[in-house]
């Protein structure tokens, strides 16, 4: 069984039809973390809002919302987040790296949050972002696009 876990981005591609994951149920696993969520719920049109939602929802339809591998305040949810690790502290090393390729985006938490999550969890990480997908191979994670992971699913 493969597992994936979805950058927010995904979640957008699945809405609009790249890719109707329910027929590759049997071969894979997918997870995302309240990271992902957070940042759907911010969408600012109501409607989409409402419907990347729902596509999340329908993911995870398996309940496989898993914690990140460490908190950060003002970011984490408290019973969804655990404390991390000091003394091998990969969330900051991704942080860091991430803002250094492009220049301190807002949204580098999140993403450390979700390739670090995935990292530790030995599960595949999918997004469109190409500094993401970097900086999560350069610290030994799985990661791949949407087209990659259907080709993946599909032999």
């Amino acid at each position: 069984m493969l597992d994936y876990m979805f950058d927010t981005n995904i979640f957008n591609r699945i809405l609009d039809g790249a890719v109707e994951l329910t027929k590759f149920r049997p071969k894979a696993r997918f997870y995302a973390a309240h990271v992902q969520l957070d940042e759907l719920e911010k969408t600012s049109n109501s409607q989409r809002r409402q419907e990347l939602i729902s596509v999340f929802e329908k993911v995870l339809e398996s309940n496989n919302k898993i914690p990140t591998e460490s908190f950060i305040l003002g970011v984490s949810r408290l019973d969804e987040a655990k404390l991390g690790d000091e003394k091998n502290d990969l969330y900051s090393k991704i942080k860091a790296e991430l803002d250094k390729r492009n220049k301190n985006k807002p949204n580098n938490i999140q993403d450390a949050l979700i390739a670090e999550t995935a990292i530790k969890n030995n599960i595949t990480q999918v997004t469109e972002d190409a500094d993401l997908q970097a900086v999560t191979k350069s610290f030994g994670g799985k990661c791949a696009n949407i087209k990659e992971m259907l080709a993946e699913l599909e032999d």
